[in-house]
């Protein structure tokens, strides 16, 4: 380690290298005898602390605990939890088909929104711990986590629900493709953003949130028996039996 070293005479500082430590010789400025001290001055030693010394947090000269490091709790992917996720999802889908079986959901337009409005939280909340960043230090939970989850569940039914009334109006039919595939892709951007905005999940993971979410729900009515609605609720208020809508 070099030795910084000021020479009496001229008052200038310099380095030299540690083999002279020990001895003498002349500044190299205005020549005067310097006394090269024999080692590294301890204010200008640099001691690097870590291992044991920072175990459990820094320690003085006395050896006393001085502070206590922040631990980063970094969350993994629970298989535990996601397995009690799967056998819900797999539970709902199960009671909609028996539900389906029972009651011609077709014509109580009520029930199944109102099935829509119980699932629809359950799925939201049930899909976050699979899509939450696994370096978040600490998890959206409590109260936090149940008020979000209730406004992505909002928008999430809204979605459905404004198909719902743009099919009723006959803004979307079979016959404009277009249409649908604009108000779909529209009303899925919205919730992917709605999504990373109030989960505080990444682009990846708040869009893979809300595609689960739509082949989730698509799955259920296809279990439930139910037809595009629009046809449904038009063909009832005229007093005639609805006929299956024509594939979309």
């Amino acid at each position: 380690m070099a030795i910084t070293v000021t020479c009496p005479g001229c008052h200038k500082k310099f380095v030299v290298s540690e083999k002279f430590a020990g001895k003498s010789g002349p500044c190299k400025y205005c020549k005067t005898i310097i006394k090269i001290p024999n080692e590294v001055p301890a204010a200008e030693k640099v001691v690097i602390h870590g291992g044991d010394s920072f175990s459990s947090g820094g320690k003085n000269a006395e050896g006393k605990l001085v502070l206590k490091p922040l631990e980063r709790s970094v969350k993994k992917f629970n298989r535990v939890r996601a397995l009690l996720v799967t056998i819900g999802i797999l539970g709902a889908l199960l009671a909609t088909f028996i539900v389906g079986k029972t009651i011609n959901l077709n014509e109580n337009f009520l029930i199944a929104s109102a099935g829509l409005c119980v699932v629809t939280p359950m799925i939201v909340g049930g899909l976050y711990p699979l899509v939450k960043k696994d370096e978040m230090l600490e998890s959206i939970h409590g109260f936090d986590f149940y008020w979000r989850t209730g406004v992505i569940s909002v928008v999430y039914a809204g979605m459905w629900g404004i198909l719902s009334y743009l099919m009723y109006t006959r803004t979307l039919t079979p016959q404009t493709p277009t249409m649908w595939a604009i108000c779909s892709i529209a009303l899925t951007l919205f919730g992917i953003f709605m999504c990373m905005c109030f989960y505080e999940l990444e682009w990846g993971n708040a869009a893979f949130h809300t595609l689960a979410f739509i082949c989730v729900t698509l799955l259920l009515r296809y279990l439930a028996g139910i037809v595009w609605f629009s046809q449904v609720i038009i063909e009832s208020a005229a007093g005639k039996n609805a006929p299956p809508p024509p594939p979309m």
